[in-house]
C-alpha cells in the first residue's frame, strides 16, 4: 500500500517534470497518417492536426496535466516509402509542413525538424511512422500487374519488400541516431480490401478491380505486418497491430466501398480514426512509474550501437514465398 501512495505521488509531479521542457510529437508516414478520409472533404490543405494523429496528441495532453505536445505531422498523402527519401508527392500540397510540392522530401524535413525542435530545446518523446502499404498500392496500379500470373504477381511482391525494408530501415536508423529520446511507435496496416471477399458486390470499380486487389492483399498483408513488427524489434520501436481491430468492420470503419479519385476508398471513416487512436493508447506510455523508479535506480538512458543493415541482411525477415 505504502509502494502504491508514493507511486500516485511520483505520478502526479510526473506532468509538472516534463512541463519544464518542451515535449513534441512527431507524425511521420502516408495519408493515413495525415488524416486523410476523402477528397471532397480533404481538399483544404492543413498541417495534420486531424485524424488518429489528433486524437492521439490529446491524449498525450492528459497524460501531461492538459499540456499538448508540439505537433508537427509530415504525412503525406500516396507516401511510398521510395517517396519518403525522393520527396515529389503530389500530397504534399495538402500537408502546409511542405512549401510546396517536391522539395523537401519527408525525410529531409524529419531531419530538419528533429535538428529544429533539439535547437529550441524540445525534445522528441513521441514518432508515429505509418508507412509501407502504398508501396504495394502502386504495384497494384501499374498497368496490367492484375493480369499477371500469380508467380509473377509475387514475384514482383517481393521486390517490393526488399526496397521497402532497406527504406524504412533508414528512416528508422535516423531516427534512434538523431533522436534517440523518442519513443518511436511503427504502425500496422489493417486491410480494407477483404470486406470484397465475401461481398464482392461491393466493390464500388464496376470493373472488379477491387476484388482483385483483394486476393492479393489477403496474402500480402498479413506478411507486411510482420515485416514492419519485426523492423520495430530491430530498432527498438513499438509495433502497433491494427489489421485485428478492423477484421470484419471494414463496412463501418473504412470508406472502402465509395469511390476517390477512381478507386476504392481505402482510408478509414471517423469511427476508424477513433480505433487507430485507441490502438495507440493502448500501449503503455513511457514516464509509468515503472519507468520512473528504474530512473531513479540509475538506469541509463536508452543508447545502443546502431549498425545499419545490410540490403541482404534486412531481407531475410520477408519470406521467399508468400
Amino acid at each position: 500500500m505504502q509502494i502504491r501512495r508514493w507511486c500516485a505521488l511520483i505520478v502526479l509531479a510526473l506532468p509538472a517534470l516534463a512541463a519544464s521542457a518542451g515535449s513534441t510529437y512527431l507524425a511521420m508516414g502516408d495519408s493515413l497518417a495525415w488524416g486523410y478520409s476523402r477528397f471532397s472533404l480533404d481538399i483544404e490543405p492543413n498541417a495534420g492536426d486531424q485524424g488518429y494523429v489528433a486524437l492521439y496528441a490529446d491524449h498525450l495532453a492528459t497524460l501531461n496535466g492538459g499540456v499538448r505536445p508540439n505537433l508537427v505531422n509530415l504525412g503525406v498523402p500516396a507516401e511510398s516509402s521510395d517517396t519518403f527519401f525522393a520527396g515529389g508527392q503530389l500530397g504534399q500540397l495538402l500537408n502546409t509542413n511542405y512549401p510546396g510540392q517536391g522539395t523537401p522530401s519527408q525525410h529531409d524535413l524529419m531531419l530538419s525538424t528533429i535538428a529544429d525542435q533539439h535547437a529550441l530545446g524540445n525534445t522528441i518523446d513521441h514518432v508515429t511512422l505509418h508507412l509501407g502499404v502504398n508501396d504495394f498500392l502502386t504495384l497494384a496500379d501499374q498497368p496490367g500487374f492484375l493480369d499477371l500470373p500469380s508467380d509473377q504477381q509475387f514475384g514482383q511482391v517481393l521486390q517490393v519488400f526488399g526496397t521497402m525494408i532497406d527504406n524504412l530501415s533508414l528512416a528508422l536508423d535516423d531516427l534512434s541516431t538523431l533522436a534517440p529520446e523518442a519513443d518511436v511507435m511503427v504502425m500496422g496496416y489493417y486491410d480494407p480490401f477483404a470486406l470484397f471477399i465475401d461481398h464482392p458486390e461491393l466493390d464500388p470499380t464496376g470493373t472488379g478491380d477491387g476484388v482483385a486487389i483483394a486476393g492479393i492483399s489477403g496474402e500480402i498483408s498479413p506478411i507486411l505486418n510482420d515485416v514492419l513488427e519485426a523492423l520495430a524489434a530491430d530498432f527498438d520501436a513499438t509495433f502497433v497491430p491494427t489489421a485485428h481491430l478492423f477484421a470484419g468492420r471494414e463496412l463501418e470503419l473504412t470508406r472502402i466501398t465509395e469511390l476517390d479519385r477512381g478507386g476504392p476508398n481505402i482510408h478509414p471513416t471517423e469511427l476508424g480514426y477513433e480505433v487507430l487512436a485507441q490502438a495507440l493508447i493502448a500501449i503503455p506510455a513511457p514516464g509509468s512509474c515503472v519507468l520512473f523508479f528504474l530512473a531513479a535506480a540509475g538506469a541509463a538512458p536508452r543508447r545502443r550501437a546502431l549498425t545499419r543493415p545490410s540490403s541482404s541482411a534486412t531481407r531475410t525477415c520477408c519470406p521467399r514465398s508468400p
